[in-house]
């Protein structure tokens, strides 16, 4: 089971004797957060598949931070933790739902933590009732 808890990051549980996973959150500027927790859920997806497995027992190869256990899947979940807690977070950078996500945007974030900047301009302009860069939309 996953739980979203927007700025709160997400955590998962796997089931009896299996230890629970919490992810942090990915600090953004939040302009709009239409369609974050499907975004979580298409990067929580893409994290989870994505996770390679090894040729020595099915081990996970690589994995989010956090590393694995000996519950089976466990990179795997934590790897769709990180993905999703940053595709959720970048959705959140930008107005409106129909923006395409880019995955270099995300791995951006989960890699160095980069606080989008584009955000930054769109709270702004908001704010001081100014138009919204229509740059920031593309």
């Amino acid at each position: 089971m996953v739980i979203t808890q927007a700025s709160e990051g997400a955590f998962a549980f796997m089931g009896e004797g299996c230890v629970e996973m919490s992810q942090p959150p990915n600090k953004v500027v939040p302009v709009d957060t239409t369609g974050c927790g499907d975004a979580f859920n298409a990067g929580f997806l893409f994290g989870f598949m994505s996770t390679k497995t090894n040729a020595t027992g099915g081990q996970p190869s690589s994995a989010a931070p956090g590393g694995a256990s000996e519950c089976p899947g466990e990179a795997a979940v934590q790897n769709g933790l990180a993905w999703g807690n940053a595709s959720g977070a970048c959705c959140a950078t930008v107005v409106g739902a129909s923006v395409p996500m880019d995955g270099d945007r995300v791995r951006r974030l989960m890699e160095e933590g980069v606080e989008m900047m584009a955000a930054q301009k769109v709270a702004d302009a908001i704010r001081d009732g100014r138009p919204v860069p229509p740059e920031l939309f593309s």
